[in-house]
């Protein structure tokens, strides 16, 4: 393995990522605004703006939320085992989130509602 690639992996293992995240990070940089966007947060290229944990009902459970600064605004979401990035979307109240899997985050104060599809929707609490 490439040192520079061996490093990437650590700093992925590191960060909390996941294996397939260092290859998808070593992709050349897209030209669409909304994937440079998506994978500033999958591979953690820019400082959280936020970072908020969720109580979520099962098979949710915790779900951590990392907010980043990007046009679109991004968030990683972290859940299960799983993570995923999701693109701010247009909402008439609060802040809403979709990832490329159909999942819609849509927080509102304290609370988030968290749509997946086939799946029952949840209500999770911040905290």
């Amino acid at each position: 393995m490439r040192p520079v690639l061996a490093l990437a992996f650590v700093l992925a293992a590191l960060s909390g990522a996941t294996a397939e995240e260092p290859a998808l990070c070593r992709d050349p940089a897209p030209q669409d605004a909304r994937a440079a966007a998506e994978r500033v947060a999958m591979c953690n290229l820019a400082t959280p703006v936020a970072t908020t944990k969720w109580t979520c009902p099962a098979p949710l459970g915790p779900m951590t939320a990392v907010f980043y600064d990007t046009d679109p605004g991004t968030v990683r979401l972290g859940y299960g085992g799983s993570v995923e990035v999701g693109v701010q979307t247009l909402s008439a109240s609060g802040a809403r989130y979709e990832t490329s899997s159909g999942l819609v985050f849509w927080t509102k104060g304290s609370t988030t509602a968290v749509t997946r599809p086939g799946a029952a929707d949840a209500e999770c609490t911040l905290g």
